[in-house]
């Protein structure tokens, strides 16, 4: 967590006695669909013993492409983070991030929560700054492969055949595959 947004240190060898493991899949609201759903299961291996004690549920519902109302339940408390995504010009979002807690939880475990999710979010944002589009990627048959499938599908019905594109002429930086 501490690697900021160098990645090659994310997975370094000082850390290597701690381990994050992920669980979880995506769906799509059935009578909203608009609204997509993740639901997480996140724990903590320490010299590949489980913590449950520091096992954390977590629900992400996007609701379209601009907000995110994510919930989670840990043992430091119950909380919520809303995140928006505005566009302001090609290649330029604005994101704005809140968190809630319960008004018991320490000031400090609130602090602690947002600053690992701006730590994440700064990671994700290098992978965004040189990703590339694939039309027709190659995918596996797995359930990782399978929920990514499906956000794709779900993600398209926000374009149309009018959507804007982005050109190498519409921006002064060189363009990027989209």
């Amino acid at each position: 967590m501490t690697s900021g947004t160098d990645l090659r240190y994310t997975y370094s060898k000082f850390w290597s006695f701690a381990k994050h493991e992920w669980q979880g899949g995506w769906t799509q609201d059935a009578e909203q669909k608009h609204i997509g759903q993740l639901d997480l299961l996140h724990s903590i291996k320490i010299f590949g013993a489980s913590f449950r004690l520091l096992d954390m549920k977590v629900v992400a519902r996007q609701i379209g492409p601009g907000v995110v109302y994510l919930t989670f339940d840990s043992v430091f408390g119950k909380g919520a983070y809303l995140q928006s995504l505005t566009p302001v010009e090609p290649l330029t979002q604005r994101m704005i991030h809140h968190v809630y807690f319960k008004w018991s939880t320490p000031t400090i475990i609130a602090k602690f929560f947002l600053l690992a999710e701006a730590m994440m979010v700064e990671r994700d944002i290098m992978i965004w700054n040189n990703k590339r589009y694939e039309g027709k990627p190659l995918f596996v048959k797995s359930a990782g492969d399978a929920s990514v499938a499906r956000h794709r599908r779900w993600y398209s019905q926000f374009y149309s055949e009018n959507s804007p594109r982005l050109s190498s002429a519409s921006v002064s930086k060189p363009s990027v595959d989209w």
